[in-house]
């Protein structure tokens, strides 16, 4: 899957998240998430959220928009930040009824 990346600007010091544009829904990539992520979501929003952790990279997004936010560990962000990106690449969803 090609995505677009950039880095999100907030008030913390050395902050490590980073925005996805993604071609499928957000919904879509957290349905495709593998095991042992943990999720939560939140469906009584008024635009419905999912959260989705593993090993300290924390994934959130608004569940109908098509960008995802990904938090990574300060500890080894570099290759936490290249295995997620890796793992998106490579990521086969059909994106036939996203037309």
């Amino acid at each position: 899957m090609k995505f677009e990346r950039k880095k999100v600007e907030n008030c913390f010091a050395d902050s490590r998240t980073y925005e996805y544009r993604i071609p499928v829904s957000a919904r879509e990539l957290e349905e495709a998430l593998p095991n042992p992520w943990e999720m939560r979501r939140n469906e009584k929003l008024r635009r419905p959220v999912f959260i989705a952790e593993k090993e300290g990279i924390r994934l959130k997004g608004i569940l109908a928009g098509n960008t995802v936010r990904a938090s990574f560990p300060e500890t080894e962000w570099e290759r936490r930040q290249r295995e997620f990106e890796e793992w998106l690449e490579g990521l086969e969803i059909d994106l036939e009824k996203n037309v």
